[in-house]
C-alpha cells in the first residue's frame, strides 16, 4: 500500500517542488519504504511507497520503458500474474515483476476498459506524455481512497484528506452534519469538509492538458441487484469463487497475517488457508468483558494450530490511542473499533506488513440481522408503495405499530445507526434527508434491495475507509478477500429471500467448510 499526491495546475500556474514534497510527506506513514516525484509542464506526481510486491523493483512514480507513461499507484492488482501473461502473448515485455507495470501496459492495450479487468484495490494517476493526457481511477468497490480538491490554481488529488487540508482553510459542510451524525459517515462524493470531494468508487477522471477533467463511471456494484433473471445460490460455485479470491489475496513478497475476530468471516479465511499453509499467523484483540469473542478466537486457533498473537486491551488503551486514531481518520471516528484495529495493525507489523481481514462478507452475503424484516415492516413497505395513508389505520392495539411504521421513512429507519431526530435536535438544523437513500429508493422497488444497495455503496465504504486509515497508520496493507466485483456480481444475482432466512442462509457454506 502506498500514498500518492497528484497536481494538475491551471494554465499559467506551475507546481512548487517544495510544496509537492510537503504534501507528499504529510502521508509518509503510508509509504515508509520509498519516496519519489515526477513533474512536467502540466502535471506533478508525488509518491510514498510501501513495498509489498517486487520489493527491490518498481520504484514509484514508475515510468514505462519507452518513457511514454508515468504512474503513481496505490493498491494491489491480485490478478496481475494472469494479466501480465495475457499481455506478453500480445507482444508486451516487462522490466519488473510487480503489478504497477502491468497497470501501465493494460492501459496502453485497452485504454480505460482495462479498469474492469483489474481484480484488486487501487487508486492511481497515470500520465500519458505522448497525448498530454492523464487518467485518475479508483477501484470498482472503492476499497482504496482518492480525494479531490478543485482550486483556481488547479486540481489536486491525494490518498488522504491531510495533504488537501494544507492548501485551504478547512470548513465543515453544515449540510453534511445530519448524515454524519445519523450514519456516522458522509457517503458518496461529499466529505465532512467543504471543497474536498471523493472520487466515487468505480469512477475515473480523464485529464487533458489545458482542459478541466471529465468524470466517467465504469462500474456500478449495485447494478447487479436489478437482475431480471434472479438465480438461486450454488454453494459449490460460491466456494470455488471465494477460494480463488482468497488465494489471490495472499500474493505477497513479504508474507501475510490474518485478523481473527472470532467471527465467521475471518474464521473461514483461516480455515481455507490452513489447508495450504500450516504456519499461519493470526492476530486478535481481546477485551476484558463478558462480551469478548476470545473463546471463539481460541477455538479457531486450537482447531487450525495457528501461531496466534493475542493483544489484550482495555479502556485505558482505547483512551490513550483515541487522539491518534482520530487524526489518522481525518474525520470523526466511524466506529469505536477503529482504535483497536489501529493497535492490532501496529502489533501485526512486527511479522508482516500485509494483513487479511474478513471485512465485507456481511455486505456480500447479506449477513446482517437487519435484513430479516418482520411481518409488520414487510407489510408497511408494501402499503407505503401503494400510497396507503397512515391515518386510515386506527391507533388501537397492535395497529398502533403499523400506523407508526407507515408514518416513518422505513429505509432511513433501518439504514441509519441512530434516531434522526437526535441529530436535528442537537444541531437545531433541518434534517434534509440522506441523498444516497433517495437515490437507492428511486432505483429499487423493494425495501430489502434498497437497504442492500445502501450498505454496498455507503456503509461498506465507511468500513473500507476504516481499514485503510487504521492499517496505514501502522504502515500495514489491509486486504479484503470477500470484496471483489466478481463475488458481488454473483451474490447480487441471487434471489434475496433465498439468502436471507430465519433458518438458513448462504453463509452456511462457510460454516460447513470448517
Amino acid at each position: 500500500m502506498c500514498g500518492l499526491v497528484a497536481v494538475f495546475p491551471t494554465p499559467g500556474y506551475r507546481v512548487d517542488r517544495s510544496v509537492l514534497e510537503e504534501l507528499t510527506d504529510s502521508i509518509a506513514y503510508r509509504g515508509p519504504d520509498g519516496r519519489g516525484f515526477a513533474t512536467g509542464d502540466w502535471f506533478a506526481l508525488g509518491h510514498r511507497r510501501l513495498s509489498v510486491i517486487d520489493v527491490a523493483g518498481s520504484p514509484q512514480p514508475l515510468e514505462s520503458a519507452d518513457g511514454r507513461y508515468v504512474i503513481a499507484y496505490n493498491g494491489e492488482i491480485y490478478n496481475y500474474v494472469e494479466l501480465r501473461e495475457e499481455l506478453r502473448q500480445g507482444g508486451y515485455s516487462f522490466q519488473t515483476s510487480g503489478d504497477t507495470e502491468v497497470v501501465m501496459a493494460a492501459y496502453d492495450r485497452w485504454g480505460s476498459a482495462c479498469l474492469d479487468r483489474f481484480e484488486g484495490m487501487f487508486a492511481f494517476v497515470l500520465i500519458d506524455r505522448e497525448r498530454n493526457a492523464a487518467i485518475a481511477a479508483r477501484d470498482q468497490l472503492g476499497i482504496k481512497p482518492l480525494f479531490l480538491l478543485r482550486l483556481p490554481e488547479g486540481v489536486v488529488l491525494a490518498s488522504e484528506i491531510k495533504p488537501l487540508l494544507r492548501l485551504i482553510v478547512p470548513g465543515v459542510r453544515t449540510d453534511a452534519l445530519y448524515e454524519q451524525l445519523t450514519y456516522r459517515y458522509v457517503a458518496g462524493r461529499r466529505t465532512i469538509f467543504e471543497q474536498i470531494e471523493r472520487l466515487p468508487a468505480g469512477h475515473f477522471l480523464a485529464f487533458q492538458a489545458d482542459a478541466p477533467p471529465r468524470e466517467s463511471q465504469y462500474h456500478d456494484v449495485a447494478a447487479s441487484l436489478t437482475s431480471t433473471t434472479p438465480e438461486d445460490p450454488n454453494s459449490n460455485v460460491t466456494a470455488q469463487e471465494l477460494a480463488e479470491s482468497i488465494d489471490r489475496h495472499t500474493r505477497s513478497d513479504v508474507g501475510y497475517n490474518l485478523q481473527l475476530s472470532g467471527g465467521l468471516d475471518s474464521s473461514y479465511l483461516v480455515a481455507h488457508l490452513a489447508q495450504k499453509n500450516h504456519r499461519l499467523r493470526t492476530y486478535s484483540v481481546s477485551l476484558d468483558n463478558s462480551d469478548s469473542e476470545k473463546p471463539y478466537q481460541d477455538y479457531v486457533v486450537d482447531r487450525f494450530k495457528t501461531e496466534h498473537h493475542d493483544q489484550q486491551l482495555d479502556g485505558r488503551d482505547f483512551a490513550a490511542a483515541l487522539d491518534k486514531a482520530t487524526w489518522h481518520m481525518d474525520m470523526p471516528i466511524i466506529h469505536g473499533a477503529c482504535v483497536f484495529l489501529m493497535l492490532l495493525c501496529q502489533h501485526a507489523k512486527e511479522t508482516s506488513k500485509v494483513i487479511l481481514t474478513g471485512e465485507g462478507a456481511d455486505e456480500l452475503f447479506s449477513g446482517y440481522s437487519r435484513y430479516r424484516f418482520g411481518l409488520p415492516v414487510r407489510l408497511a413497505d408494501r402499503l407505503q408503495r401503494t400510497g396507503f395513508p397512515p391515518q386510515l389505520v386506527p391507533p388501537v392495539g397492535k395497529l398502533k405499530t403499523m400506523r407508526r411504521l407507515l408514518s416513518v421513512d422505513l429505509l432511513e429507519r433501518v439504514a441509519t445507526v441512530g434516531p434522526a431526530n437526535n441529530a436535528t435536535d442537537a444541531l437545531l438544523i433541518d434534517g434534509g434527508g440522506l441523498p444516497l437513500l433517495e437515490a437507492m429508493r428511486s432505483r429499487f422497488p423493494d425495501l430489502l434491495r434498497q437497504l442492500i444497495a445502501v450498505d454496498q455503496t455507503a456503509y461498506l465504504q465507511s468500513l473500507f475507509e476504516r481499514q485503510d486509515r487504521m492499517s496505514m497508520a501502522a504502515s500495514v496493507e489491509s486486504r479484503v478477500p470477500y470484496c471483489t466485483p466478481r463475488l458481488f456480481a454473483m451474490a447480487n444475482r441471487w434471489r434475496p429471500r433465498r439468502t436471507i432466512s430465519r433458518w438458513r442462509t448462504e453463509r452456511r457454506l462457510q460454516e460447513d467448510r470448517w
